[in-house]
């Protein structure tokens, strides 16, 4: 399958032990009960969990594998939502259940017999165990912000609604889980950003200008599968309906915001130094923000280079394995009782 090129202009680079970190991952899937028969199931790689050592070439070896165990979660949250779209109930049942799981403290919370929610606590407790209140409370929000979509997304596509293009990049900043997986930048490098460098506005400009290059890699790599499914979340897809674009053209379009929004990032990064001049930070602090800006394009590219050779982004081999299905809809039933 042809898939649509984009200008995505960082290099492009792997992380070096990525055959370890698949391995210890699929070792701790099996701990947590996310196996049928002491088994991964069939298929499970290609659903997006190799996508991490792709977004986190340079990442500290522990960093890079709890982020690996995230998007093993994630995974599963998100194809059981996305194929339990007719079981309305169960699927906010269950985004419920998960949302009462991300709360403070860390630890010292009843074990689940869900796996997924087993699995979730475990590894929050590593992710979050150095670092401050503050930290976990920005991330648990875009965690929050990340999970609760599931619902939202799942009632438009129910109810065949497209989002309106002047919105769809607010709507969207919240579920393509780009903002969550940024946070772990810090945690895996093993420092932190103050709150005056997150929410400077050129900061702020920096992340929805990366949020929206993730979410356009995203939608051109996923169109052809989201035609045939019908699911609605998706540029091209509002460009045709709203615009009256042909599907070539529409690719265009997406395109060339896609490098709009490239460039504004390249340019911001370009003032960041000036902007940020005013806050008086160490020269440490100063690394630590050439780092994540860093991991930020990193992030970029590799979801980049991760799609275009992605099955779960082929139409052939688009559905869901059975044994894969049946373990998220389990999982996440025991969840929703």
């Amino acid at each position: 399958m042809t898939r649509a090129e984009l200008e995505i202009p960082f290099p492009s680079r792997v992380h070096p032990q990525i055959a370890r970190v698949l391995k210890e991952h699929a070792e701790w899937m099996k701990r947590m009960g996310l196996t049928r028969g002491g088994n991964i199931p069939s298929g499970y790689d290609e659903r997006g969990v190799d996508i991490v050592p792709f977004m986190f070439p340079d990442m500290p070896y522990e960093g890079v594998l709890y982020a690996t165990h995230m998007m093993g979660i994630m995974v599963f949250t998100d194809d059981y939502c996305a194929y339990g779209e007719k079981e309305l109930q169960r699927v906010n049942g269950f985004v419920e259940q998960f949302l009462g799981r991300m709360q403070e403290p860390v630890g010292h919370r009843h074990e689940s017999e869900d796996p997924l929610l087993r699995a979730w606590d475990d590894n929050w407790s590593r992710v979050a165990e150095n670092m401050s209140k503050a930290w976990r409370t920005r991330a648990l929000k875009h965690w929050r912000l990340f999970i609760a979509a599931f619902a939202k997304e799942n009632s438009m596509r129910q109810q065949g609604v497209l989002p309106k293009l002047e919105t769809y990049f607010g709507l969207r900043r919240e579920a393509v889980g780009a903002l969550p997986f940024s946070d772990l930048i810090e945690s895996g490098y093993g420092f932190e950003l103050s709150l005056e460098v997150m929410e400077h506005p050129v900061m702020q400009c920096m992340i929805d200008a990366f949020c929206d290059v993730m979410i356009m890699i995203n939608d051109a790599h996923s169109l052809q599968i989201e035609i045939e499914t019908g699911e609605v979340n998706n540029m091209a897809k509002i460009l045709m309906h709203e615009h009256g674009y042909s599907k070539d053209d529409a690719i265009a379009e997406l395109q060339r915001v896609c490098r709009e929004r490239c460039n504004a990032f390249i340019h911001l990064d370009g003032e960041i130094r000036k902007e940020l001049g005013v806050l008086d930070l160490s020269g440490q602090t100063w690394k630590n923000i050439d780092t994540y800006i860093g991991n930020l394009r990193s992030m970029m590219r590799g979801h980049y280079d991760w799609s275009l050779g992605a099955s779960r982004y082929d139409p052939k081999t688009f559905a869901m394995p059975q044994d894969f299905l049946e373990i998220s809809r389990e999982t996440a039933s025991i969840a929703a009782k």
